[in-house]
């Protein structure tokens, strides 16, 4: 689930990232700042999230 979300984050922050530097539409330019913020945001929040009890090493007996 974390690996998923971040993921998503750096998904979002490349597409936001294509959107700014595409020099077609101006819409898509304007917008992908925001993207770009809302993937970043994202990312962070993604990266602080626990891991899953499953993955953690667990000691020896």
């Amino acid at each position: 689930m974390k690996r998923k979300a971040e993921r998503l984050g750096m998904v979002v922050m490349g597409v936001g990232i294509a959107m700014v530097w595409q020099p077609w539409q101006r819409a898509l330019f304007q917008w992908g700042f925001l993207v770009t913020l809302v993937g970043i945001a994202w990312f962070m929040i993604a990266t602080h999230l626990p891991e899953p009890p499953h993955l953690l090493s667990h000691p020896a007996s």
